[in-house]
């Protein structure tokens, strides 16, 4: 019975380490994405379209974009992009839902319907931030 008892003493043993190392090495690769985000996004994470800041640099040359989302295309109804979007970006004017400008900012939340829009409106990806939101050019036709 005691042989018994340590063999099974041992794999409870060997499974708690197990569970220990993996909790472990998930904590370490939970810290280190955090810190990239951190070091990425700086001490402006508190502001408010904070995923919008380095789009500015981008666009220091316009004065109106398109901003399309496939989300909600009203003002009233959409998910507070659009507002947090036009925040940070003033003075560039923001054009809601009118994919009718040369330069356009896509606020999509798979890389599937980014897709699907560029196609639309006949654009292509001129940069894309580590948040997934993408500067589009359109095609000259």
């Amino acid at each position: 019975m005691k042989i018994k008892n340590k063999k099974i003493s041992y794999l409870t043993s060997f499974i708690i380490g197990i569970i220990i190392l993996l909790i472990a090495i998930n904590l370490a690769v939970n810290f280190v994405s955090i810190m990239a985000q951190i070091t990425t996004i700086g001490n402006r994470s508190t502001e408010p379209g904070f995923q919008y800041f380095d789009l500015k640099d981008k666009l220091k040359d316009e004065t109106a974009v398109g901003f399309l989302s496939d989300i909600t295309p009203t003002p009233e109804d959409n998910d507070g992009q659009f507002m947090m979007a036009q925040y940070m970006l003033a003075p560039v004017l923001l054009d809601l839902s009118n994919p009718g400008h040369k330069i356009n900012i896509i606020n999509a939340p798979t890389p599937d319907s980014a897709k699907a829009i560029l196609s639309i409106i006949r654009a292509k990806p001129t940069y894309i931030n580590p948040f997934g939101k993408i500067i589009s050019e359109r095609y000259n036709d």
